[in-house]
């Protein structure tokens, strides 16, 4: 019986070539394609799954609403960070990050390059993030100014096969301490680590000073750690009156 039908449509195909190359190069093209939006889907879906409490980490956005349009913003002012941690105990751990772009960081005379995923921020990042250390200590790496915590590729582009831990490196001729080195990461993040340095490198600059108290001044990216089971549609009400007490509802 099978052999029949086998040959019944051997029969059918060699008599309607054309139809037949249509059937099978539109079933192909299909397969294909769903293979393809598969994983697509599967790679979007795949981003910054690697921390180890992803489902709890949030980004704070500003969502301003005015009589013409509506605009949100991934920056945030500087003073946030410290009223979400004040004020709402849902935050489990705050952190933020403020990405300098084009640094020229050189080792010696010989090495130079110009980084991009260069970001200043404080030790918490490593208690949002889960971001391992191949060299240092997360707790103190970035806790004292002008120390800069780098990748492990970027620690190879520098000091090859030497021990970068206590080397310095200078990012616009300011000297820098290397405090750690981080292991590669995965590709599926929306945030790439090269440098990581201390946000305290700033604090007795005057212009920061008055930068850290600004809540106009919008330059961070804010990521909050939650504790467990909270509900985020309710958090997500209470947060958006975060800076009223500070500043005043409009």
């Amino acid at each position: 019986m099978l052999k029949n039908y086998i040959t019944v449509a051997l029969r059918n195909i060699s008599r309607h070539k054309g139809y037949t190359f249509l059937n099978v190069s539109g079933l192909a093209v299909g397969i294909a394609s769903c293979i393809i939006i598969f994983f697509f889907i599967r790679n979007e879906l795949s981003y910054d799954t690697y921390h180890q409490d992803a489902d709890r980490i949030y980004r704070v956005a500003i969502d301003i609403r005015g009589k013409a349009d509506n605009r949100m913003f991934a920056q945030t002012s500087a003073p946030l960070v410290h009223a979400l941690k004040k004020d709402f105990p849902q935050v489990e751990e705050a952190v933020q990050l403020w990405r300098w772009n084009s640094l020229l960081v050189k080792y010696g005379e010989e090495k130079s390059f110009y980084e991009d995923n260069f970001f200043l921020t404080t030790p918490e990042v490593f208690n949002v993030f889960t971001i391992p250390l191949l060299k240092g200590d997360a707790r103190t790496a970035l806790s004292r100014p002008s120390t800069v915590v780098i990748a492990e590729e970027t620690a190879r582009k520098y000091f090859g096969k030497e021990d970068p831990i206590g080397k310095t490196l200078k990012v616009n001729d300011a000297a820098y301490e290397v405090t750690g080195v981080m292991a590669k990461l995965t590709d599926n993040s929306h945030l790439k680590f090269n440098i990581l340095t201390s946000l305290a490198t700033l604090e007795k600059e005057k212009w920061y000073q008055e930068t850290a108290s600004n809540w106009f001044s919008t330059m961070f990216l804010t990521y909050i750690k939650v504790i467990e089971n909270v509900d985020m549609a309710q958090f997500n009400k209470q947060i958006a009156t975060a800076a009223n007490s500070y500043v005043g509802a409009s």
